[in-house]
């Protein structure tokens, strides 16, 4: 989810802006406490979130799993089950647990373990017809009702999943020609992420795709399939009168000895013109088609200005800033962007060299490619900033929900959590959820996840090029000032 963008004719005031980060300047150069990332870092990433739309891909030719159905009703998951396998699914009456269970390429076997992990089970196979799945309590006799798939298949989709696309990996080492391979499944090569071994498929039809996926399940230099899934557009912002930003009076360094800390901004392109502090900005990049150019006043520049803000807060050094900020734009003027180019920013940031990840972005779908990249990413190093989303529930949104990426949710000027914001238990951090951006001399205000999350990449940069300490420290230092603490359930 994108930030709702509003206009006001007001000024806004900016001083619990300042205050709400004093906690954790006050203390930047000590050693956070504690030591260690509190165990919210992690454990509520893999808690169950009831809201979460979650996903269950079953590869019946290579009897492979996917899954992310945590917090999800025993009842549910086996409808799911018994949709993508075409089994016959019999139940104990009554028995209907939640199911807490996230995992990728699992045998078929060892799947069903973790996907049924507080009940018993047993797989029957039939002479003729389809196998027979029982779950019960302790006696098989007692699954006597069947479950019957969901007769809706719309409603068994994945949220957002680009029904005439596929995501194609090719073992290492094999011969397979992709354009060919595409030829032949009668799809176009739309794109690809050589550090992924990963191809973007596009077909006529959705069902022309089905038929690709089937075939390519049983080719032998395939290493998989997935989906990819859409993310939402970006909001325009339009003019506003007699709004003040908040004052900046930073400088760019010159970058001449390799110190520079770069925050890869993955977002609609941002260009020199325009934007108020364009010394802090490195070449643009395109992953989504044609050149970086100009997108005018959209989402990237408005986020651009709030990160340069959120390091301001940090750093006001007469000596000026090694930070600076790489643009990658990947929507390409789109009205969205897409799993797979999300996943193709990320990578083209870590060959550029970037220390921080802002993605003011999010879906509710869980991609396996864009996973990975987040993966590498964290593997080298590098934070990874991510909004949870603009709607007031705990539903998990991706890249946010990933346990490698730090999570923030958007706060009043008071220190609540936002009344649209996301408060998953996979939420990290919170920080202030409106900045008043320039552009072309005029003054406008942008509200949502997205903005604390900017707020709080410029911040980290900041402390980073102040202090010299590591990435995962700093992130400790920011989870023990301006953790997310999960308001009580209901």
């Amino acid at each position: 989810m994108l930030p709702t963008i509003r206009c006001y004719a007001v000024g806004v005031k900016r001083g619990w802006l300042i205050l709400f980060f004093a906690l954790v300047l006050a203390s930047s150069g000590a050693d956070p406490s504690p030591a260690t990332p509190p165990e919210s870092k992690v454990a509520r990433k893999q808690a169950p979130s009831p809201s979460s739309a979650g996903y269950l891909r079953w590869d019946r030719a290579k009897r492979r799993v996917d899954a992310d159905l945590r917090g999800w009703p025993l009842s549910k998951a086996l409808e799911k089950i018994a949709a993508s396998t075409g089994w016959t699914v019999l139940v104990e009456p009554g028995l209907d647990p939640q199911v807490a269970a996230r995992f990728t390429q699992r045998p078929e076997r060892d799947a069903l373990a973790v996907l049924l992990a507080d009940v018993n089970f047993a797989l029957l196979p039939t002479p003729k017809g389809p196998s027979r799945l029982l779950v019960f309590r302790s006696n098989a006799d007692s699954a006597t009702l069947e479950v019957q798939p969901p007769k809706d298949t719309d409603d068994a989709k994945e949220p957002g999943v680009l029904e005439k696309e596929l995501i194609v990996r090719l073992k290492k080492g094999s011969k397979e020609d992709i354009h060919a391979l595409a030829k032949r499944l009668g799809a176009r090569v739309a794109g690809s992420i050589d550090g992924l071994d990963a191809h973007r498929l596009v077909f006529d039809d959705a069902e022309a795709a089905d038929r690709a996926r089937t075939e390519l399940a049983s080719n032998e230099n395939v290493e998989s399939v997935e989906s990819n899934y859409a993310i939402g557009s970006p909001t325009q912002l339009e003019r506003a009168n007699g709004l003040t930003p908040l004052p900046v009076s930073l400088k760019a360094r010159p970058l001449k000895d390799g110190s520079s800390v770069i925050i890869a901004l993955l977002d609609t392109a941002v260009s020199s013109t325009g934007v108020a502090h364009a010394d802090f900005l490195l070449p643009g990049v395109s992953v989504a088609g044609g050149a970086a150019g100009d997108s005018g006043l959209s989402h990237g520049p408005a986020m651009f200005e709030t990160v340069i803000q959120g390091l301001a807060i940090s750093q006001q050094s007469d000596t000026g800033q090694p930070v600076r900020v790489l643009p990658i734009d990947v929507y390409g003027g789109r009205s969205e962007t897409s799993s797979f180019e999300v996943a193709q920013g990320v990578v083209v940031a870590l060959e550029r060299g970037a220390d921080i990840l802002n993605l003011s972005l999010a879906g509710p779908s869980s991609s396996p490619i864009l996973h990975d990249a987040i993966q590498q990413a964290s593997q080298a190093g590098v934070i990874a900033f991510a909004a949870p989303g603009n709607l007031p529930t705990t539903s998990l949104n991706y890249p946010a929900a990933y346990p490698e990426v730090v999570a923030v949710t958007a706060s009043t000027r008071g220190g609540a959590i936002a009344p649209y914001a996301n408060r998953g238990n996979y939420v990290d951090l919170i920080a202030p959820g409106t900045s008043v951006v320039p552009y072309q001399g005029e003054s406008y205000v942008v509200n949502g996840t997205s903005v604390a999350t900017a707020y709080t990449a410029g911040l980290a940069a900041g402390l980073i090029a102040d202090s010299g300490k590591s990435g995962a420290e700093i992130v400790k230092q920011l989870q023990a000032k301006i953790p997310f603490t999960p308001p009580p359930s209901p």
